[in-house]
């Protein structure tokens, strides 16, 4: 999903967050960023992507795994701006989130641009 000229929509149930750091790409799907809270205290969060189910880095789709991380990673490196909106946990304590990366004035859904480069399957939660 690209929007232009706008950021990206608020869902009532979100936190957001801008400019997170990003602290460790995983895989195509889950990262641990680093999230600005107020009077310059931080909190590190293990993030799971909305929306997409990427490879994992064992086994015969190891290649393509750590394909999909390197993609993700050079997303939000050439980002001009990340913001993520983090929802509830999931049974593993991860956070499930949604990050939008802006160049310019045009905003990306990472999970759609990943998607769309073939680095992963659209997902909503159910069985894989």
């Amino acid at each position: 999903m690209i929007l232009d000229h706008a950021p990206p929509p608020i869902t009532p149930a979100a936190y957001v967050f801008r400019n997170p750091e990003v602290l460790r790409v995983i895989d195509g799907d889950s990262l641990i960023m680093r999230f600005p809270l107020p009077f310059n205290e931080w909190r590190d969060l293990d993030i799971r992507l909305l929306g997409i189910n990427s490879p994992e880095k064992v086994g015969t789709a190891r290649a393509a795994g750590e394909a999909a991380r390197l993609h993700l990673l050079s997303l939000l490196d050439h980002a001009e701006e990340v913001r993520a909106q983090t929802y509830k946990t999931d049974k593993f304590g991860r956070y499930l989130g949604e990050l939008w990366i802006r160049h310019g004035s045009v905003w990306t859904n990472v999970s759609a641009a990943l998607i769309d480069a073939g680095h992963g399957v659209p997902y909503d939660g159910g069985p894989r």
